[in-house]
């Protein structure tokens, strides 16, 4: 029995150091990593990225693929490596974002005309056209004209933020003591645009009249009202997915000016 003892007592020692090391053990946390090998200027798909448990991951790594999806890289990735907020960011590849029939048009936008920064890579958007109309009845016409435009890349400094990231920001920026990013006021987003024909409808239904059409080149339209001058603008709104299409005659404003009995008696017919 005697002989037995020195082996017992490494099974003991063992097993007290196994549980050890089980309650000692590192926590693990699911974050975003990419399946392969990418290149900076890549717009990330979810083929492109999976989960993976990680110990002591980056704080500014995502958790959740849907978070990145329709971002771009600003850095090359390894397959494996985690998906950061400082890896994103990037300027996008216009080869790989643009398909055959497309051409990329870049538009400058305000906070209210570029929908307060909050577009991504990836959504759809649809174009107002907005003018000032010179003459006697002088005034603002606006037309909703294009839709389903994808957005391609936003500039970063006019990009709103999440709470989350904000949040982020604060305790990596401030405790490095570097002041926090603002949202620009103004910025510019670039629009994968079809080249093939688009058709405007002006619908005068409500009137009783026949809608009329008119047939443009949208890449030529968004470059005329990002170009016209102070009398021409475009404002940008957001298309949601399996939209009704949007179509209507068109806004001039004075023409909601209404003054009370301002209503024209008509002129009875003369005897004759």
């Amino acid at each position: 029995m005697k002989r037995f003892l020195p082996l017992i007592a490494a099974v003991i020692l063992f097993l007290v150091g196994l549980a050890l090391a089980s309650g000692l053990s590192t926590p693990t946390q699911s974050v975003v990593v990419v399946v392969k090998s990418l290149d900076a200027g890549h717009t990330l798909t979810e083929a492109d990225l999976t989960l993976a448990s990680m110990a002591n991951p980056p704080q500014d790594a995502f958790t959740d693929p849907a978070q990145v999806v329709g971002q771009t890289l600003a850095v090359p990735r390894l397959a494996g490596d985690v998906i950061t907020a400082a890896a994103l960011g990037g300027l996008p590849n216009p080869a790989q974002a643009l398909k055959p029939n497309e051409r990329l048009v870049a538009v400058q936008v305000s906070r209210s005309s570029g929908i307060a920064g909050l577009l991504q890579p990836g959504e759809r958007v649809g174009v107002t056209l907005i003018f000032g109309h010179q003459g006697f009845d002088q005034g603002l016409y606006a037309k909703a004209t294009i839709e389903n435009l994808r957005v391609v890349w936003v500039s970063p400094d006019f990009q709103a933020h999440s709470p989350n990231a904000q949040q982020q920001q604060e305790d990596i920026l401030v405790g490095g003591g570097l002041a926090l990013p603002t949202q620009a006021k103004e910025g510019v987003v670039a629009l994968a645009v079809p080249i093939s024909a688009q058709t405007v409808i002006y619908d005068f239904s409500d009137l009783g009249l026949p809608p009329e059409t008119r047939t443009v080149n949208a890449v030529e339209l968004l470059s005329a009202l990002d170009q016209g001058g102070t009398g021409v603008k475009l404002s940008l709104y957001l298309v949601p997915e399996k939209a009704q299409p949007l179509v209507s005659s068109g806004l001039f404003l004075p023409e909601l000016v209404v003054t009370p009995g301002s209503t024209p008696t008509p002129t009875p017919t003369p005897a004759p």
